[in-house]
């Protein structure tokens, strides 16, 4: 629109030329051309306006708008998702490297007198203990620590301290108790939503089977439990 008023002002006497601003110049073409022009301000301070002239209405570009605004919302909401599980499985990839990169002689068990904080420090993967901090950071004030205290299992001062990276033997079993807690009811309400809705009939047997098969692994120190987990994740 700048440029365009100044190329308009050269048709307009000296003295009223300066006077003439954007904002008459705009409303006078909109009330000229009617629904041919489209004039859209543009976001941030100092930007100025960007003008449309075409055949097609107002009314087809707003449509047309909405559709392409839609279309980028759910390309932008595959996108985050797709990204968010990618960061997820990267990090899940750092820790694990971390803890089997740890140098640990499984039969040489420390003294009381050598269990010191930096001997202990040197035993834990650095990244688990920024995680586990990050964590804190970013749901601790969204419920994570008023669950973990009021739920009877840890003092608040110590949920605190887990929270922040520290007491890491404390703070692996917390988020961990957490994640089975909040799994088993995201299960029961899953379960209570299929008697409601006359879903389980729906749920094809095999699937009962493999839970059943499922939670008996658990218990076992191997990793067989996995072979069984793909399965039903298949089913």
């Amino acid at each position: 629109m700048s440029n365009l008023l100044e190329k308009f002002r050269f048709l307009l006497p000296q003295d009223y030329a300066d006077k003439y601003t954007t904002y008459k110049l705009q409303n006078r073409l909109m009330n000229y051309y009617g629904d041919s022009i489209v004039i859209q301000p543009q976001q941030g301070q100092g930007k100025s306006n960007i003008m449309f002239s075409s055949s097609i209405s107002i009314g087809d570009a707003i449509k047309a708008a909405s559709q392409l605004k839609s279309k980028l919302k759910i390309e932008q909401l595959d996108l985050e998702i797709g990204s968010e599980e990618q960061i997820l499985h990267t990090a899940a990839n750092i820790l694990r490297r971390d803890i089997h990169s740890l140098d640990l002689n499984n039969d040489y068990y420390p003294t009381p007198s050598e269990c010191s904080l930096p001997l202990s420090i040197q035993s834990m993967p650095p990244n688990l203990t920024k995680f586990i901090s990050c964590i804190g950071k970013l749901w601790a004030d969204g419920g994570l620590r008023d669950l973990m205290v009021d739920s009877g299992v840890y003092a608040g001062c110590t949920v605190d301290q887990m929270l922040l990276g520290k007491q890491f033997n404390r703070s692996v079993r917390g988020l961990t108790l957490v994640y089975e807690a909040l799994r088993s009811l995201w299960f029961a309400s899953f379960f209570k939503w299929c008697e409601e809705n006359d879903g389980i009939d729906a749920i094809p047997k095999d699937v009962w089977v493999m839970l059943s098969k499922c939670q008996a692994k658990f218990s076992d120190e191997s990793e067989s439990y996995k072979d069984v987990l793909n399965e039903l994740t298949i089913l």
